[in-house]
């Protein structure tokens, strides 16, 4: 084949890297519409990007018992867990914890946790890397507790500035 008979090289957009496709959804969901999916999946950690995300905890179809939701988390997952929470006043946030969220006296977690606020818009909220404490519930005191410093931000979440970013009472 001569030389300028070769087809040129083209640009496809289809195959961009800096696309991301939505995840499958496995479960009904009360709480993810499609453009929170869409903005939580852009800020994935790449290792995560095209995995199927698997509801394993609603309140409207397990309860309200914390204990079953950690039971619920402690058997259904042994990877990243993404919480979601819409509150009375119909706010909805959460966190990405990196690891699967279990009863511990300890913090856990990694770099890779974040929290986030989707009302009024969307708004993700990275480790500052000034401590390494990310999530952690202790029985004894019957509270959850996702806490870290973040970038030196404070939002309705109760960021940083030595409380739980996010804190629930059992």
């Amino acid at each position: 084949m001569a030389h300028d008979a070769r087809r040129p090289l083209t640009h496809v957009t289809a195959l961009s890297l800096d696309s991301v496709e939505d995840p499958e959804l496995v479960g009904d969901t009360e709480i993810l519409d499609s453009d929170l999916v869409r903005s939580l999946s852009e800020n994935l950690p790449s290792r995560l990007v095209g995995s199927d995300w698997r509801l394993i905890y609603s309140t409207s179809s397990h309860g309200f018992s914390l204990s079953s939701f950690y039971r619920r988390c402690g058997t259904s997952t042994n990877g990243p867990t993404l919480l979601c929470i819409r509150d009375i006043d119909d706010s909805i946030f959460g966190a990405l914890v990196s690891s699967p969220i279990v009863i511990s006296e300890h913090f856990y977690g990694t770099g890779e946790t974040f929290l986030f606020t989707a009302t009024p818009r969307f708004r993700m909220f990275k480790w500052s890397g000034e401590n390494p404490h990310f999530a952690r519930y202790d029985p004894s005191n019957s509270f959850v507790y996702f806490f870290f410093i973040l970038q030196g931000q404070c939002s309705p979440l109760h960021c940083g500035c030595g409380r739980g970013a996010i804190w629930t009472v059992a």
